[in-house]
C-alpha cells in the first residue's frame, strides 16, 4: 500500500513540475496562409519549418506581434536586424539549423519563454544571455560548446536547461549543475579524462 501511495505521490508531484513549464497552444500558419489573413494581429504564431531556407524571410517583418515561431530544420546561418522587434515572442525553436552562435538578436526577445537552439553548430552562450529574464527552458543538446559566460548564471528563473550531445570536463558539469540548483540540468555523463 504504501508503495503505491509514494508512486501516486510522485506522479502528482512530477505532473505539477511539469505544468509549470510553458506549453505552446498555438495555432501554427505557414507564411504563406498568414499573409493572407486580413488582421495580421490574428496571426499568433508561424510556421517556417522544414523549408530549406538559408535566411528569415522578409514577409516575416509583418508579423512582430507573434508569440511563437518555428523555423526548425532549415540552414539559417544568422537572423536578419528585424528580429530585434518580434519583442512579444515567447517560443523560438531554431533546431537543426547551421547557427554557429547566439545571434544577437535572440537577447532583444525579452518576453522568450521557451528556447530551442539544438543541433547546431552553436560553440558557446555568449554574454548577452542574461536579458532573457523570463526563459524557463533551454535546449542547446548537440551543440559544441567550449565556454558558457558567467552571465549565464543570472538566470535563476530557469527551470530545465538540456546541455547534452557532448562529453565534457566533471568540474565543468558540477560547475553548472550547482550554478542552477532549482533547475532540471541535462548533460551527458561527464569524463574525468578532461579535467
Amino acid at each position: 500500500m504504501k508503495r503505491y501511495f509514494a508512486i501516486g505521490f510522485l506522479l502528482i508531484i512530477g505532473n505539477t513540475l511539469f505544468a509549470q513549464l510553458p506549453k505552446d497552444t498555438f495555432h501554427y500558419y505557414t507564411l504563406e496562409e498568414a499573409l493572407k489573413v486580413a488582421n495580421k494581429q490574428e496571426v499568433q504564431a508561424i510556421d517556417l519549418s522544414k523549408q530549406k531556407l538559408t535566411e528569415i524571410p522578409e514577409d516575416l517583418k509583418l508579423f512582430p506581434h507573434i508569440h511563437a515561431l518555428n523555423i526548425s530544420k532549415n540552414r539559417i546561418t544568422s537572423f536578419p536586424d528585424f528580429m530585434t522587434e518580434f519583442t512579444a515572442l515567447e517560443f523560438l525553436y531554431a533546431s537543426k539549423n547551421k547557427l554557429s552562435h547566439i545571434p544577437y538578436q535572440i537577447f532583444y526577445l525579452t518576453e522568450l519563454k521557451h528556447l530551442n537552439l539544438s543541433r547546431n553548430t552553436i560553440t558557446g552562450i555568449p554574454a548577452g544571455i542574461e536579458n532573457l529574464s523570463k526563459l524557463v527552458y533551454l535546449d542547446v543538446w548537440d551543440n559544441p560548446f567550449i565556454f558558457i559566460d558567467p552571465a549565464f548564471e543570472k538566470l535563476q528563473q530557469i527551470e530545465e536547461i538540456d546541455i547534452r550531445g557532448n562529453t565534457y570536463a566533471t568540474t565543468f558539469v558540477k560547475q553548472w549543475v550547482e550554478a542552477f540548483p532549482k533547475a532540471k540540468v541535462h548533460f551527458d555523463p561527464p569524463c574525468k579524462c578532461l579535467d
